[in-house]
């Protein structure tokens, strides 16, 4: 598992849907409670993340989500259809307005 140290940041962005809609955020890992932290640190280690399945046909009107973490070398795009429950949440929640929401 990589370290989360000072200042990891990671990016989210949310595309498509039936009105092709972009959401964005930043987030800071070390100002979020400690279990969506952990939450972020698992989904960035995770090998949906770090070696990620090719999708041959998307699902029409479905989202992707992009997540970026320099620090760790990351910039990947998911199908939502390649990610656990969990995982959705986690990012849906990440790009509500307002502060992040803890789980």
């Amino acid at each position: 598992m990589t370290d989360a140290g000072a200042g990891r940041r990671v990016r989210v962005v949310r595309s498509g849907g039936f009105a092709g809609m972009r959401l964005e955020r930043e987030l800071d890992l070390d100002q979020l409670d400690d279990t969506d932290a952990e939450s972020w640190r698992r989904l960035i280690d995770s090998p949906a993340v770090q070696e990620p399945a090719r999708v041959e046909r998307p699902h029409p009107d479905g989202f992707s989500y992009r997540v970026v973490s320099d620090a760790d070398g990351v910039d990947v795009t998911l199908p939502e259809q390649q990610l656990g429950a969990e995982d959705r949440s986690l990012l849906e929640r990440a790009l509500r307005p307002g502060p992040p929401e803890t789980s």
